[in-house]
């Protein structure tokens, strides 16, 4: 009995209407909340790890230290099961943050790293995030992607090496400055109020549309009972 949906990007409605054709639907994208910021303090040499499994955590920072033993000093930091304020201090805080979420389908904890000026290495999820990507499709400069989880080692030293040397690329820090501006508090207020007056309007017009089949259905009985 469900014929109106609100989705969160355009590759989920239309995986909606994919199965469910007959739905009516409105997209509001979602918002990073203002707690993701850059800092005010000067960024530490610390790698925040956001994953949904301990094991891939481990697996990736015991590879890391494997593979690259001079980097002992560099600490890292799970994020899993942190209060909200406390992982946005900790993203404040830390430089870099490794994100591995194959089954997300938006990356809010993603943005939410850039938002708090993180340069961010992530493995491209399943269902790619609409801010990920340019207008064909492919993937865009906000982050350093990898489709291999077993390269992550490898682009985090890269990484490293490349920020201790103050050598970020402008186009990386370019593209995140426009991924921050893609979903402010601003523009979900605005795409809110947009939202419900669009829902207003057509249930007017649907019971405007009702009043009038009743009074034409009335108009036909009385033209009859004559």
């Amino acid at each position: 009995g469900i014929y109106d949906v609100v989705a969160t990007t355009k590759q989920q409605e239309d995986l909606i209407k994919s199965v469910f054709p007959y739905m009516r639907s409105k997209i509001l994208s979602p918002v990073v909340n203002s707690i993701f910021r850059k800092p005010i303090e000067p960024k530490k040499l610390a790698v925040n790890i956001i994953t949904s499994d301990q094991r891939i955590t481990n697996r990736i920072i015991k590879t890391f230290y494997w593979k690259y033993p001079f980097y002992k000093f560099v600490s890292f930091v799970d994020c899993r099961n942190r209060s909200r304020e406390e992982f946005a201090e900790k993203l404040r805080e830390g430089a870099i943050t490794v994100w591995v979420d194959n089954d997300t389908p938006f990356g809010h904890s993603a943005l939410e790293a850039i938002a708090c000026d993180n340069i961010l290495i992530g493995k491209v999820p399943e269902m790619v995030p609409e801010w990920m990507t340019n207008e064909d499709g492919t993937l865009n400069d906000c982050g350093v992607w990898t489709y291999d989880i077993n390269t992550i080692p490898d682009l985090l030293a890269n990484v490293i090496g490349a920020w201790m040397q103050d050598n970020i690329p402008a186009q990386l820090t370019d593209a995140m400055s426009i991924a921050n501006e893609k979903y402010t508090v601003d523009k979900w207020n605005a795409n809110v109020d947009n939202i419900i007056t669009e829902i207003v309007d057509e249930q007017i017009k649907s019971f405007e549309s009702i009043k009038s089949s009743i009074q034409k259905n009335i108009t036909n009985e009385n033209s009859v009972a004559e």
